[in-house]
């Protein structure tokens, strides 16, 4: 509540903490500016404006032979999820029209009269494998929205070495496919309290990353138990991840863009889905990384 000289006579604790003064020409300059808009306002005024980072909703309204009541609302959380959404929308909406695009064109060129038989199946080829990448960015966003929309977990007693000796047989064909050996570092652990299905979607995105991203050498996949926690890593020899980007690595739709890796397949969202497990499993997870060198992706899960 301000007078009309715009002296403070009554104020709540948070906006006392906000605006830190008990005149109006001594409030932060976006309040300033918009007291000064509505001087000659008889009704009731609204705004959006920014402090110190912050965006409030701003409404100033008459009392009449007192002054005026002002009310802020911060909206702060509100915008960011808004910009959230937006970004997301358009990220989905490009990674999925471009590989369309691609679909069309290749069948396209297969219904081709004049195109070889050989022609024709490289085309049907290339749009079936552009399918099984909209599928796995679909699938993977359905993933994470469950995760994310906070659907009990189905816990039960599981055993963090067996389920990475597990995930790690089932990619070493495709490791070896590349020339890639896989080294095991497994204690024997005692069991956890955990979603069986969700923890070995974790060890099959780091073992499945740490392969695409190694041209040729060694991925150790490994576990290790302390007095609250186990640990799993997957550490690679691979091409490695630059400083500037490590920040970045588990955000949605990040890629790491380098010379190295831009003819990589990918969705963006595996590291992303892989924090989201562990964290709702009240687990912590990182990366260490060294370009040309490698990286080693470490998740910590309680006991």
């Amino acid at each position: 509540m301000l007078d009309t000289q715009g002296n403070v006579l009554s104020s709540n604790p948070p906006a006392r903490q906000v605006l830190k003064a008990q005149k109006s020409d001594q409030f932060p300059s976006s309040v300033k500016d918009f007291l000064s808009q509505i001087e000659t306002i008889a009704g009731v005024s609204k705004a959006e404006i920014e402090i110190d980072e912050r965006t409030f909703h701003i409404t100033a309204a008459p009392v009449a032979g007192t002054g005026m009541v002002l009310t802020m609302h911060d909206v702060t959380h509100f915008k960011q999820l808004a910009r959230m959404k937006d970004e997301f929308v358009a990220t989905v909406s490009h990674d999925l029209r471009s590989p369309l695009n691609s679909i069309l064109g290749n069948i396209e060129i297969a219904q081709e009269e004049s195109m070889l038989e050989e022609e024709h199946r490289d085309a049907l080829e290339r749009a079936k494998r552009i399918v099984y990448r909209m599928a796995a960015l679909i699938n993977n966003l359905l993933d994470l929205a469950e995760v994310e929309a906070g659907i009990p977990l189905r816990l039960t007693p599981i055993e963090l070495d067996d389920l990475a000796r597990e995930a790690a047989q089932d990619l070493e064909y495709v490791a070896a496919g590349k020339g890639i050996s896989i080294q095991y570092r497994l204690d024997q652990l005692p069991p956890i309290n955990a979603d069986q299905q969700l923890i070995m979607r974790v060890w099959h995105n780091l073992i499945d990353n740490a392969i695409k991203y190694t041209p040729e050498g060694t991925i150790t996949v490994g576990v290790e138990a302390s007095e609250n926690q186990v640990m799993g890593y997957v550490a690679d020899t691979g091409v490695g991840i630059p400083s500037s980007d490590l920040p970045f690595v588990f955000d949605k739709f990040f890629r790491v863009d380098q010379p190295q890796t831009r003819d990589i397949a990918g969705t963006g969202l595996g590291l992303a889905l892989v924090k989201s497990i562990v964290e709702k499993h009240r687990g912590q997870i990182w990366v260490e990384s060294e370009p040309d060198t490698g990286s080693t992706f470490t998740f910590t899960l309680p006991i």
